[in-house]
């Protein structure tokens, strides 16, 4: 808060703030300042609070299963998983607190397409939706192309996943 020369203002000797009490959830809140001291009148202000879009990534793929992971935006939100067919229909696949997913038991050698959408639930049970993200694509491996090396590969791979989310928010 500046006064009209530019000059930055003291919060609680020139001017307090009121927040709304409920203003940790999606959607748009005022805020008023009212000025005090050696100064009078109320400003009041509009902001927006949302959930920015995920954007998942393919860690790993083999012939039957496809781990996502994505960056976590905050730890009170929980990540939607979706398949998406052909016609951009989405079917839920789980809800997750982590920033990866599994999806398994998928069929060799086949093209999915997935997104991911975060979402919060206030104490009431409402659920404010992030912004959409993009959808991703993937081929799975055929059948034949399973090795030692890549099964390998695949552990080391998913151990750093859920090492980087235990050390990182724990």
């Amino acid at each position: 808060v500046k006064d009209s020369k530019g000059t930055p203002l003291v919060l609680n000797k020139d001017y307090k703030v009121t927040y709304p009490e409920k203003a940790k959830y999606c959607g748009e809140y005022n805020v008023r300042v009212d000025f005090i001291g050696n100064y009078a009148g109320s400003k009041t202000l509009w902001y927006r609070i949302f959930i920015p879009s995920v954007e998942p990534e393919i860690s790993f793929n083999d012939a039957h299963s496809i781990l996502l992971s994505w960056n976590t935006i905050h730890t009170d939100l929980i990540y939607r998983v979706y398949s998406v067919d052909e016609n951009g229909k989405q079917t839920k696949i789980a809800d997750t607190k982590n920033d990866y997913y599994e999806i398994t038991s998928l069929d060799a050698d086949t093209e999915y397409c997935f997104s991911v959408r975060a979402f919060v639930r206030d104490e009431n049970g409402n659920i404010y939706w992030g912004e959409t993200g993009n959808e991703i694509f993937c081929i799975t491996d055929p059948e034949s192309s399973v090795s030692l090396i890549k099964l390998l590969k695949s552990f080391i791979e998913r151990l750093m996943i859920i090492l980087r989310a235990v050390f990182v928010f724990k």
